[in-house]
């Protein structure tokens, strides 16, 4: 939780990252504001680690435009596979992310409960998108174990069904 700086001698051990490497699996209160977020995650890339920002989807200040930020100081998106096929905002804002390209991972936010990464690998597969499964699933959380660079995951066109269109109609669009 970065409710406060990670200490330099923290980040030089290593020993709060993912697989001893470079980066460090990060989050925020629900309510965190844009500004405090990017300042956050630019302060974890000063002290050499790479922030992997965990479901970055709950956020309400998560917006395309607020992903492009936090990547632009370095940070790397984490999207929950199984709130890819939620109903509510944050999963629009997952569909979002990945369909800009702008996911690096899936992971599962799994808390001894039946939710998984293949839920959302599946989803996505059914978009045609294997090769963003490959990248998503595999080849980047094996890079970032590996303390390797990870791999620009492309964008994927995720078709909305007909269920969804017509409530967002009716909603007026939201």
């Amino acid at each position: 939780m970065l409710d406060r700086p990670i200490p330099r001698p923290v980040a030089i051990a290593r020993n709060v990252t993912l697989g001893g490497s470079r980066y460090i699996l990060v989050e925020f209160p629900r309510l965190v504001a844009l500004d405090i977020a990017a300042s956050a995650l630019a302060h974890v890339v000063e002290v050499g680690l790479v922030p992997v920002l965990a479901h970055p989807e709950r956020y309400s200040c998560c917006s395309v435009e607020a992903v492009r930020r936090w990547r632009g100081v370095g940070a790397k998106m984490q999207v929950d596979a199984t709130t890819l096929l939620a109903s509510q905002a944050r999963g629009q804002r997952a569909r979002q992310l990945v369909s800009e390209g702008l996911a690096d991972i899936l992971a599962g936010d799994n808390h001894g409960d039946d939710r998984t990464v293949a839920t959302g690998a599946r989803f996505l597969e059914a978009q045609d998108g294997a090769e963003q499964v490959e990248l998503l699933v595999v080849r980047n959380p094996s890079a970032i174990l590996g303390d390797g660079e990870l791999t620009r995951v492309p964008p994927l066109r995720i078709r909305e069904s007909w269920m969804r269109r017509i409530k967002q109609f009716l909603e007026g669009g939201k």
